[in-house]
């Protein structure tokens, strides 16, 4: 789900980063998906306080380092190759549970070879077109993965129960606001800054 998902959506990225701010594009796109998910949330049980501050801390590892992130440097990298990198999140996301203790099986080790080998031989044999970026662009790419498992796992041992929709509509709402900030701060709100946007990057 997370290859199909997040893999599919970095070619959208691509397109909306062409004329849109990439900060403040990503922004408003997580403050109406979470005002949308807020009001389906409506009625269900809420999060407890504590729940809410590991939520909103996940939410931003989640959505500002690392959807934020590679959002941003898909300025300067090919969608190719940002899928390729979004591609070691499972990785990541072995390494870092095994740090924490939880035992990682045989079975699952095995499944990263293989599907690593298969990401190796994607690299080897892909034309230097599809995986070509500016150096600092790349090393944000191999950032945003570590930062989404953090995000991951920390939503992962959220206190149970707890109702997803509202979960997810704090993430959301918590990613979005940070960078709406971070937006602010480097004047991506700036009407001028919009006046080109594309009916493509909008869709």
């Amino acid at each position: 789900a997370l290859y199909v998902c997040w893999g599919s959506a970095i070619p959208a990225m691509k397109l909306m980063v062409d004329t849109v701010p990439p900060v403040g594009g990503a922004a408003l796109v997580f403050l109406l998906a979470g005002v949308v998910l807020a009001g389906a949330a409506h009625g269900r049980p809420r999060p407890t306080r504590v729940q809410l501050r590991h939520l909103a801390v996940a939410g931003v590892l989640l959505l500002v380092g690392g959807q934020g992130l590679a959002t941003v440097a898909l300025t300067a990298v090919t969608a190719s190759l940002g899928a390729i990198l979004a591609a070691a999140i499972p990785l990541w996301v072995v390494l870092l549970s095994g740090l924490t203790g939880i035992r990682v099986s045989v079975a699952s080790w095995v499944r990263l070879v293989a599907g690593f080998g298969g990401i190796v031989i994607v690299v080897v044999t892909a034309p230097d077109s599809a995986i070509g970026g500016a150096p600092w662009a790349v090393a944000a790419f191999c950032v945003a993965p570590i930062l989404w498992a953090t995000g991951s796992l920390l939503t992962a041992n959220v206190d149970r129960p707890i109702d997803r929709v509202g979960a997810s509509a704090v993430q959301l709402l918590a990613g979005g606001i940070v960078l709406l900030l971070v937006a602010l701060s480097l004047g991506e709100l700036d009407p001028t800054r919009w006046s080109d946007v594309s009916w493509t990057s909008a869709g």
